[in-house]
């Protein structure tokens, strides 16, 4: 299934050994009528810090990965047979990288942080 997935993912590289396919519930998320924003602003927020927090976890196993917005929604909602009220946001491949990373240098913090005004 995975080959069939990247055919329908440009944005995938090569053929990882795991691809995750991270979804908003559409079932449980606050209506647009709801939300104070009227949107679905606070689902897509939840699945990028779930996407943020597996990209964490696979670094710490010494694994990398991308999320990859551009595919095939109703191909990849298909293949895995999804139930109608999941969306697939994101895809998140997940392998061996093919090169160590390297740590980048960390910015000052008077850089970053500001106490009640810039």
């Amino acid at each position: 299934m995975l080959r069939s997935v990247r055919a329908f993912a440009p944005g995938i590289i090569g053929f990882p050994p795991l691809i995750v396919a991270a979804c908003l519930d559409r079932s449980r998320a606050a209506r647009p009528e709801e939300s104070e924003r009227g949107e679905w602003d606070d689902g897509l927020l939840c699945v990028a810090m779930t996407v943020r927090n597996l990209l964490l976890s696979a670094h710490a196993l010494a694994r990398g990965g991308c999320p990859v917005a551009g595919f095939h929604q109703d191909a990849v909602h298909t293949l895995p047979a999804l139930p109608p009220h999941l969306e697939p946001l994101l895809l998140v491949p997940i392998g061996h990288p093919a090169r160590a990373s390297e740590s980048t240098p960390r910015r000052v913090r008077g850089e970053v942080i500001h106490h009640e005004s810039w």
